[in-house]
């Protein structure tokens, strides 16, 4: 079956892995001894990591520590699929330092290594201890800079966006909620004319509206 404890791990230091260890208890009134389970548990200096989201390039990542104890020791933060040791996949990594508040370190990363629509372990390594799993997890997005920041509902509305990873056949909808597939999803540019897309703003001074192009280039590729 499933079960749950609650342990008081104050007194463990943070950074590191222990050891899970468990006693069956068959025999009433027996003391332990623990058997060893083989199983890690990372104990965190982090309790949440913002955002939760990060665009695909370069990008901070503040990581809130626990009761105001940052490490001391040198820490690196890094983005993969998984934290083991012996992980050979993509990572994005990066020291996390302390910039502006006395609670949490910033780590500033290039997530241009990893593959944008994909969600990935925060893992943290602490002074010479192994890297560990944080338990949060990161989703890098494909798609930035969204304009305009509102629509009607109403057909032959128009998004224009940034995407470095985006072809052809990238997929676009906009939904109550994200996962399920739909008829709805409309193809959208190439990977080069999303990144030439200007993006009009009212306030500039300049009197052209270089969105009027993009406009069109989206318009005459459909």
């Amino acid at each position: 079956g499933n079960y749950a404890f609650w342990v008081d791990a104050s007194s463990l230091p943070t950074g590191v892995n222990v050891r899970l260890c468990s006693s069956l208890g068959e025999i009433p009134g027996q003391q332990p001894p623990f058997t060893d389970t083989t199983l890690d548990i990372y104990v965190t200096p982090f309790h949440e990591v913002l955002p939760t989201k990060l665009i695909y390039g370069k990008a901070p990542l503040r990581l809130k520590c626990d009761n105001f104890l940052c490490p001391k020791l040198s820490t690196t933060v890094r983005l993969a699929e998984s934290c083991a040791q012996d992980f050979e996949g993509r990572i994005a990594e990066a020291p996390a330092v302390s910039l502006d508040a006395a609670d949490s370190l910033v780590a500033q990363l290039d997530t241009s290594a990893l593959l944008a629509g994909g969600h990935y372990r925060v893992c943290a390594k602490v002074g010479s201890n192994p890297m560990g799993d944080t338990g949060r997890t990161i989703y890098v997005s494909n798609i930035s800079d969204v304009s305009p920041g509102s629509i009607l509902p109403a057909p032959g509305q128009m998004l224009c966006f940034l995407c470095p990873q985006c072809t052809s056949k990238t997929l676009l909808q906009a939904a109550s909620s994200c996962g399920a597939s739909s008829d709805a999803c409309l193809p959208w540019q190439s990977v080069a004319e999303a990144n030439n897309f200007s993006f009009y703003y009212p306030n500039e001074t300049d009197d052209s509206t270089p969105i009027d192009s993009a406009v069109m280039s989206m318009l005459e590729n459909y």
